[in-house]
């Protein structure tokens, strides 16, 4: 037996033991996922929307509290095993709840099921657009191997076991969009402008049209552009103003409630480097800590978003337009955990497209980055085993997942891709002369 025949089979099988695991709880454990995020808060959200009950979707606006609002007893209501300490409550845009109404009409169990195989199917929708230039021979079974592989990364088997978004809101849109970007590259900006189901992921799409607009192309910021206008007024209009205006009202108190550990807030999953940094001090140093961290934030933004410049600008000596997109979508993975203020552990499902990229793809474009995808296949590699350990140990005793540890090296992981690219133009812009010549 060949070497990638094991793994191929070791891939399958590890993929299989999580859906068996997963089914098995989902049926035969009910009562642990009671409290499982999709059924607390989306499940819920879908049955406000099916039944038309919108205004008790958000908290009132003089709420200081999400334990007692409307939503959290309808949850109550709905889920009989869940514990009455338990809170629910729905942060995301208002139209997004009707995506939810149609698995409302399960039994709750079947509800969570039939989210996680639409999540599974995202991931394999995501699987084939990154990789939809690979030879056609080969292209199913890379897809598919791909696609079970992906439940390597533990933040995307978080993210299908409790039900999360990340993958339908994230990780999908985002692949869908690089995939139209050259082809088709206004309704990509269209596409990327779904990325504010879940706004923080927008980030992403922000570094691949910086790439466009380096090479003069601004059709996919003007598709994003119109995009967000076009679901803003939606959400302002269908529905009203006023349930509108709960949603932003909501947006601030979960920001004000979830800055505070003491109630709550689950500190271990909290990953990305604004939270984790805001979330280890008292929260009296919060308003003075804020500009700094966010201004840190933003400066790893802008240096990133420089480099994509310098890589995808008529100077650069890379000249593949594919590869251009490759390497921005890569840095804006690494960056995304440094950048925004709210992001969690299984958030990370979402960066899945960098691994794709740098260990499946075959396609010209990565091969011709030569020793600067070796380099770049390395950062990942060692990221892969660091939030692996981290989740091992979110499992086993919360204790020893330390956010700052993480999010540090994620840092470094970041600075390290940075000075790679970096290098990698400068010294094959040396080379052009002498290749010229």
């Amino acid at each position: 037996m060949t070497l990638n025949k094991l793994l191929a089979q070791t891939i399958v099988f590890w993929a299989l033991l999580v859906l068996i695991i997963m089914y098995a709880i989902d049926f035969k454990l009910p009562d642990s996922m009671a409290i499982s995020d999709y059924l607390m808060t989306f499940h819920t959200a879908g049955y406000i929307a099916a039944h038309g009950k919108w205004q008790y979707l958000y908290p009132a606006l003089d709420a200081t509290t999400f334990h007692g609002a409307p939503f959290d007893q309808i949850s109550h209501q709905l889920l009989t095993r869940m514990p009455a300490w338990s809170v629910s409550e729905y942060m995301y845009m208002p139209l997004s709840a009707f995506i939810f109404a149609p698995y409302s009409t399960f039994k709750p169990e079947f509800s969570l099921f039939s989210w996680q195989i639409t999540s599974l199917l995202a991931i394999g929708a995501a699987a084939y657009c990154v990789l939809s230039d690979e030879k056609p021979a080969i292209r199913k079974t890379r897809v598919f191997l791909t696609t079970a592989a992906t439940l390597s990364f533990l933040p995307a088997t978080l993210t299908l076991w409790i039900g999360q978004v990340g993958l339908v809101f994230g990780l999908f849109p985002l692949a869908f969009g690089y995939y139209l970007l050259r082809r088709l590259p206004l309704p990509a900006g269209l596409i990327f402008a779904l990325l504010f189901l879940k706004p923080q992921m927008l980030v992403l799409a922000v570094f691949l049209i910086v790439c466009e607009l380096a090479q003069k192309r601004p059709q996919a910021l003007i598709g994003m552009t119109l995009g967000v206008m076009a679901l803003a007024q939606a959400n302002a209009t269908i529905l009203g103003p006023q349930i509108f205006q709960a949603w932003l009202n909501c947006l601030k108190l979960s920001d004000k409630i979830f800055s505070d550990p003491a109630n709550g807030v689950a500190v271990h999953l909290a990953t990305s480097l604004p939270r984790a940094v805001l979330l280890s001090q008292p929260v009296e140093a919060h308003s003075t800590l804020k500009p700094i961290v966010y201004g840190v934030a933003l400066l790893f933004m802008t240096v990133g978003l420089g480099v994509v410049v310098m890589l995808s600008h008529k100077s650069s000596p890379i000249k593949d337009s594919l590869a251009k997109a490759n390497l921005s979508l890569i840095l804006a993975c690494l960056a995304l955990p440094l950048v925004v203020p709210h992001l969690f552990l299984y958030d990370l499902c979402v960066i899945a497209p960098a691994f794709y990229l740098l260990f499946a793809s075959q396609s010209e474009s990565m091969k011709g980055l030569g020793q600067l995808a070796v380099q770049l296949r390395k950062i990942f590699a060692v990221y892969w085993v660091c939030i692996t350990i981290y989740c091992i140990c979110m499992v086993t005793n919360v204790a020893f997942a330390k956010p700052l540890i993480l999010v540090a090296a994620m840092t470094v992981f970041y600075v390290l891709a940075l000075i790679a690219v970096v290098k990698y133009l400068l010294v094959q812009k040396k080379l052009e002369p002498e290749i010229t010549s």
